[in-house]
């Protein structure tokens, strides 16, 4: 079932459909047009922490969350 902006999934089974309203975020804009491995690990991990534990939050804290996870792997 999707979340509130469209997405599904948590960690690293996370992922959105290109037309989901998440995809209009500002987060998501800012890091879905970098190549995983330029983005930075602190800046991530900044915004990841500078987000309410909230149900509308939640969304973008799972997409934050998956990235970090990706970038491990990748690693």
């Amino acid at each position: 079932m999707p979340d509130a902006l469209g997405a599904n999934g948590n960690g690293q089974y996370w992922y959105t459909d290109p037309n989901s309203a998440i995809t209009d975020h500002p987060i998501y804009q800012t890091y879905s047009v970098q190549a995983i491995g330029a983005i930075d690990m602190n800046t991530i991990t900044t915004d990841l922490n500078a987000m309410v534990g909230s149900a509308e939050s939640s969304p973008i804290v799972n997409y934050l969350w998956w990235l970090i996870q990706v970038k491990k792997e990748a690693a």
